[in-house]
């Protein structure tokens, strides 16, 4: 399930049993995370892919990085 902004905020299996959530903080930090079974999700703040091994969020030709609230680099 998605807010507002399309980020995903829960994640639910095939019997519709919640498996997964976040809280965001407003700029996109993960604030609390439920791992109630394990996910390979990869997609969340506004269902962009996060980079597992940099915590960047890819938005197509840049990288977000929530926990500043910048742009890694300059419009494209």
């Amino acid at each position: 399930m998605k807010d507002y902004l399309g980020s995903i905020r829960i994640t639910v299996d095939q019997n519709n049993e919640i498996t997964n959530g976040q809280d965001y903080l407003p700029l996109g930090s993960i604030f609390r995370e439920y791992n109630i079974a394990s996910s390979n999700e990869k997609y969340d703040f506004t269902e962009k892919e996060r980079d597992t091994e940099t915590g960047l969020n890819y938005f197509g030709a840049r990288y977000y990085d929530s926990d500043l609230g910048r742009w890694t680099s300059v419009d494209p």
